[in-house]
């Protein structure tokens, strides 16, 4: 009886347990974000900094930047690239002997040539798994201030979870499900949470009304799919490899970090356009492990 009792109880809280909640919410207008963009008479320029990290997971923070600024970049902002914006604050916190963050946001607008910084704080990143059950959630804050008055003009915070489990209704079945849900906390199926809640923060940050007058008639603007970063150049020739034999047009390119670290990007595309990119990105996903990231490139026509 008490057997029967657990399966029951188990049965009406399986549809808790096989889905994947994830937010997807609506436009919500800020009235200071409103008066700010309908106060411009071309595209602001946006720095996105680096996001701090309150959880006792090390390096999400840069993961969770990395996406949303994928997200962001295709929104109509004129966004300085993230390299760009490193270099500059490196150069200007050696130079005061400070963290960028006890630098007023006037000076940093001032620093980075932007109208608006887009500052960032991942909140949230748990794991709960218990066998049959496993949960995966991360949670980000995003503020985004002024450049020129210093006062923030949009905050919202959001949290995404996945979720996946199954029922064992034989002895059988336990291990295969163990299995299953364990799976969901892998370090890929993180990257995919962080993605869906990264495209949400972006997607409710109204675009600007002067986006639908602008016509960058000097801009190309093309696409492209950042599929995974290497310390090893060997080891990114050889996904590089893997991927042109599937016939993907790929393209490595070397950074350095921080902590002066070399890296190799691997870099599928370009794509004329987001949908392209999208379509692309939907079928390296379903054929791999990979969770590819979308950029958004501007360059003067001719080069």
């Amino acid at each position: 009886m008490k057997r029967h009792t657990i399966i029951a109880t188990l049965l009406i809280l399986f549809p808790c347990f096989s889905s994947c909640s994830y937010l997807r919410p609506k436009k919500i207008e800020y009235p200071a974000f409103q008066v700010w963009t309908s106060e411009k008479d071309f595209l602001p320029t946006v720095a996105i900094l680096p996001f701090q990290n309150e959880t006792e997971d090390p390096g999400i923070e840069n993961l969770v930047r990395q996406s949303f600024y994928s997200h962001f970049s295709i929104k109509p902002f004129r966004d300085i690239e993230i390299s760009v914006v490193d270099d500059t604050l490196r150069d200007v916190t050696l130079l005061k002997n400070t963290q960028f963050t006890s630098i007023p946001p006037v000076e940093l607008g001032r620093v980075l040539k932007c109208d608006a910084l887009i500052y960032g704080k991942v909140k949230e990143m748990t794991r709960f798994y218990i066998g049959i059950y496993s949960q995966l959630a991360v949670g980000a804050e995003i503020t985004i201030v002024d450049a020129k008055s210093g006062k923030t003009i949009w905050q919202n915070t959001l949290t995404t979870r996945f979720h996946d489990g199954d029922i064992p209704l034989n002895p059988l079945s336990i291990i295969p499900t163990t299995i299953k849900t364990g799976l969901n906390l892998r370090e890929a199926q993180k990257v995919r949470v962080v993605d869906d809640l990264c495209r949400s923060l972006a997607g409710i940050i109204t675009d600007p009304p002067v986006a639908e007058k602008v016509k960058p008639e000097d801009i190309e603007l093309f696409y492209e799919l950042q599929v995974a970063s290497y310390r090893s150049n060997d080891k990114a020739l050889k996904a590089a490899e893997n991927l042109q034999n599937s016939g993907y047009r790929t393209i490595l390119r070397n950074w350095k970090n921080e902590q002066g670290e070399e890296w190799y990007r691997l870099i599928v595309g370009p794509f004329m356009s987001r949908d392209e990119a999208m379509t692309c990105k939907d079928t390296i996903e379903q054929g791999s492990e990979y969770c590819p990231i979308i950029l958004k490139v501007e360059r003067p026509k001719g080069l």
